[in-house]
């Protein structure tokens, strides 16, 4: 009897293939280890799919998959043609163009404890190579971050592919905004006032005007490390965030009827900060409860991807 702990899933790359595709004639942010653990991912799935059965065996219960280096390399040596028109479409002058320039890449993706950082994708063991299949795909999410710090094309990219994101989580959901209601990205403006900000994501619920802002801040290496200024900066980022919403939906709600909006249908407008991750913020107003469904499912002033999706789930 096998006892599974690992559960394999297709990952999609089509937002990545966006993202590449938005900045790349800005900049190469990527490292060159993403094309080079692209490609492994790959030539794995193939190599699972339908060249072994035992592999699923140790996939699932260890979360790596063990074969022989000169095994791996035929698998690339196969794979590689076939990825490589869209390897050197996603990223230019990449360095995976062989297996072993691929594994060696990957052989630099080492463990550290200070940020920690997830073990190695590859071991070896004499003509042996183990495969680390849980390990990659935390590497994987980790190569993906793009410019962590500072300002400027890539950030407002990064940024807008965020609210994006959030938009269509909240379209998928019963909180789907009907035709009537105010697009994403109005910038409302009260009669007597200057324009308050964007919306950058919108939902509706029966009399509930549901408001978002979105701040796409990376879970980085240093926050996880808890290094105090980049905590610091992270706490004084949200709770300005959330003082500058609450003064949005307040005006708002004060206002329903403004020089380029009617919010007069709705009976409440509910706003919220959402990131990428759960933030750490001190007891106040960003963790303040705004809703509960009546099952229970609670949603924060400052909340982040997950929460919301699961406080969206439960509206059902």
């Amino acid at each position: 009897m096998v006892w599974g702990r690992f559960v394999p899933r297709a990952l999609a790359l089509g937002q990545l293939r966006d993202l590449l595709a938005l900045t790349g004639p800005i900049a190469a942010w990527w490292q060159p280890q993403l094309p080079a653990l692209v490609a492994l991912l790959q030539a794995l799935s193939v190599y699972l799919s339908h060249h072994t059965g035992h592999g699923w065996i140790s996939l699932t219960r260890y979360g790596y998959v063990s074969l022989r280096r000169d095994q791996l390399t035929d698998y690339l040596a196969q794979v590689l043609p076939v990825l490589r028109s869209e390897l050197d479409t996603w990223f230019p002058d990449h360095l995976a163009a062989e297996p072993d320039q691929l594994l060696a890449l990957l052989d630099a993706l080492t463990m550290t404890c200070w940020p920690l950082t997830p073990s190695p994708v590859l071991h070896h063991a004499g003509p042996d190579i183990v495969v680390d299949l849980h390990a990659s795909t935390r590497h994987l999410l980790a190569l993906c971050t793009i410019a962590p710090e500072g300002q400027g094309p890539l950030v407002n990219i990064r940024a807008e592919h965020f609210e994006q994101t959030v938009q269509d989580l909240i379209d998928r959901s019963p909180l789907k905004p009907s035709p009537q209601a105010p697009r994403r990205s109005l910038k409302p403006r009260p009669h007597g006032q200057n324009t308050l900000t964007d919306l950058d994501a919108v939902g509706e619920d029966g009399d509930t005007l549901f408001l978002v802002s979105c701040k796409s801040r990376p879970y980085t290496g240093p926050y996880d490390a808890g290094e105090y200024r980049t905590v610091r900066n992270s706490v004084t980022l949200i709770e300005q965030a959330v003082a500058k919403w609450q003064q949005v939906t307040r005006s708002l709600t004060e206002q329903p009827q403004g020089a380029n909006y009617d919010f007069s249908r709705y009976r409440r407008i509910l706003g919220v900060v959402c990131l990428p991750h759960t933030p750490y913020t001190p007891l106040g107003a960003a963790t303040q409860i705004i809703d509960t469904r009546p099952n229970g499912q609670t949603l924060r002033m400052a909340c982040s991807h997950n929460e919301l999706a699961a406080w969206l789930d439960a509206a059902g």
